[in-house]
């Protein structure tokens, strides 16, 4: 217990320098700003993941995806984190199809604005929209809509917030964060919350999604290093590190479905 214990003591003095350091200039970098920074995400990992190619982690795990640290190893068919949200918020990617290299030819930073192709206006884009495909069936839109929740990973040592992105196959449980959320009527530093990849063994194939509980109050250490997270990023338009769109469908049916394959319409 001790050693849990110093351990923890450790990564709240690493997130609060964090804190300072990201504030003050770092020597040759003085003219970085906030709208410079880009936020990694957690990323779970699916069976066509690069990662797990790479043999970095299996699927079901969950990985920094920038610097592709494990964060979670999946046991059991789940992977397991607890998290302290700081802010919520909304992006929109369009990616081109997976044949053509799955490139992000628009992003919206801001689920409002998209810049890229086509960009301009989300609400009146047809990129943004639900259609019907060749034999009347539902047509998922180009444009995908990414629930996201920066947050701190408990037991975790990494220096700045990180999101959690929802979308797709885990908008249900996207949705599911937010109102537990708002619910609560207070900060929403002031609760954790307990994240686990799910195994989904679906027609369309085996994947995972996020699934979402609540895990009690947080602490006061870790609400003052979330407050002063959201301080320093509540006027900042987040910028979330994002990878060409990976396969969905492999030769065995296989998903991949981080930001595809949707099985209902984006309310």
């Amino acid at each position: 217990m001790a050693e849990l214990f110093d351990q923890n003591k450790a990564v709240e003095k690493k997130q609060d320098q964090a804190i300072t350091k990201l504030t003050e200039p770092i020597p040759g970098l003085e003219d970085f700003g906030q709208e410079d920074l880009i936020v990694p995400r957690l990323k779970v990992l699916q069976g066509l993941s690069a990662e797990v190619a790479d043999g970095i982690a299996p699927m079901g795990s969950i990985v920094n995806s920038l610097t592709k640290d494990v964060v979670a190893k999946v046991k059991d068919k789940k992977a397991e984190i607890e998290v302290i949200p700081i802010k919520y918020g909304k992006y929109r990617l369009r990616f081109a199809a997976r044949e053509l290299g799955g490139q992000i030819l628009c992003r919206s930073n801001d689920a409002k604005t998209g810049e890229g192709d086509p960009g301009g206006d989300c609400a009146t884009c047809p990129f943004a929209k639900w259609g019907k495909d060749e034999t009347g069936k539902n047509k998922a839109p180009e444009c995908t809509l990414i629930l996201n929740v920066l947050a701190m990973v408990r037991g975790y040592d990494f220096p700045i917030p990180i999101a959690v992105p929802f979308a797709r196959t885990s908008m249900p449980a996207g949705r599911q964060f937010a109102n537990l959320m708002f619910m609560r009527q207070r900060p929403v530093w002031e609760f954790a919350y307990k994240l686990a990849t799910k195994f989904e063994n679906k027609k369309q194939g085996q994947y995972y999604i996020w699934e979402v509980k609540p895990a009690g109050e947080s602490t006061k250490q870790e609400q003052e290093q979330a407050r002063g997270f959201y301080e320093m990023l509540k006027t900042v338009t987040v910028q979330v590190h994002e990878e060409p769109l990976e396969s969905e469908v492999d030769d065995s049916g296989n998903t991949n479905p981080e930001y595809g394959g949707d099985s209902e319409p984006e309310f």
